[in-house]
């Protein structure tokens, strides 16, 4: 997969809390560098930063966060968290993480007049850090809100979010860059920006039927079915016990085709209810729409066994005319193998 999402990490994130925070502060601090960290090393991930968050940082004595960290941690007797570890985190996501400007070839961005709502200037530690959140918010919701490719998928990850989207108006008194989807802005500028706190909210900020609808390969099949899970176990427990432990049903050959031809020749609501009836199939539930895909129409028929692997063919209702065709192995495991039409019983080996 070819890094579907663009993240970009304040720099106030690797600022460690004044001492007088609460101890629930420390446990989130560490907890979304450690969610960065997982991040980065994701493949439908490209990690940013802005060029100055490093000097920022390092200006107000804020960086390395090792001795700090280790004195609010001493403050709050939270001896189980080990500072070094946290650090050599840190490290690693400054140092793996691209500039935004940069990349996305935006080299200076002036404004006056920025308002954002909600508030997400004011709780900055200083005054560097404030205008650096102030300058990737500016940019972010300019490529946001004019580059078609970023429209859903630009996420800014902040320490503290008390929303998922920020609304945004400046007058831009200077943009200078070298890209070609950018039009003349101006005074008068509104946007808007993704934003989250945790890992569980930045799985929320994506949309698993526009993933699952513009898929191109098993890889991002998979990847729309993984995220989907994630929210809807979060939905049913309140917690996710760890991404990496989510498993994914196996993608047929000719899956991917079926069912980018289906989507595109169907309602809007087709990804929708083709995702829903793939959690299902995963989650074992909504039994009274699974029959087994029998070896012909007759009633008496028996049901379809693959031959070399003994996998039984299923068909589940997506709706009155779609049906999710897929093959269940002898040890529980599902593989996808077709979308089809209500009068197509066909399912690819």
């Amino acid at each position: 997969m070819d890094n579907l999402f663009s993240l970009t990490i304040d720099a106030g994130v690797f600022a460690v809390p004044h001492r007088t925070c609460s101890s629930a502060d420390v446990e989130k601090y560490v907890q979304i560098i450690l969610d960065c960290k997982k991040l980065v090393d994701e493949s439908w991930v490209a990690l940013y930063i802005s060029s100055k968050a490093s000097d920022r940082l390092w200006d107000d004595c804020l960086y390395p966060i090792r001795g700090n960290l280790k004195n609010l941690l001493n403050t709050h007797g939270m001896m189980e968290i080990d500072a070094n570890t946290v650090g050599r985190v840190a490290d690693h996501l400054l140092g793996r993480a691209f500039f935004l400007e940069d990349h996305y070839k935006i080299s200076d961005v002036l404004w006056d007049n920025l308002e954002v709502e909600p508030d997400i200037l004011t709780d900055s530690q200083s005054e560097g850090l404030r205008r650096d959140r102030a300058r990737s918010v500016v940019i972010t919701a300019i490529l946001q809100n004019h580059c078609e490719s970023l429209k859903e998928n630009f996420v800014l990850i902040l320490k503290n979010a008390p929303k998922n989207t920020v609304q945004l108006h400046a007058d831009i008194e200077i943009l200078e860059h070298e890209r070609d989807d950018i039009p003349a802005i101006t005074k008068g500028f509104s946007g808007k920006v993704l934003i989250c706190d945790s890992f569980s909210g930045l799985i929320e900020c994506f949309k698993e039927d526009s993933l699952l609808e513009n898929a191109t390969n098993k890889d991002d099949i998979e990847f729309a079915i993984k995220i989907a899970l994630y929210k809807q176990l979060l939905l049913d427990n309140g917690f996710v016990t760890s991404w990496e432990q989510i498993r994914t049903p196996k993608i047929g050959n000719r899956f991917t085709k079926s069912c980018n031809y289906v989507c595109s020749h169907n309602s809007d609501d087709t990804p929708i209810k083709i995702m829903r009836s793939i959690i299902e199939t995963c989650l074992d539930r909504n039994l009274s729409a699974v029959h087994a895909l029998r070896k012909t129409r007759g009633g008496g028929s028996s049901q379809r066994v693959r031959s070399f692997d003994k996998a039984r063919a299923q068909r589940r209702d997506i709706d009155r005319d779609l049906h999710l065709h897929y093959w269940q192995h002898p040890d529980g495991t599902i593989e996808l193998a077709s979308i089809v039409h209500h009068d197509d019983m066909s399912i690819p080996e």
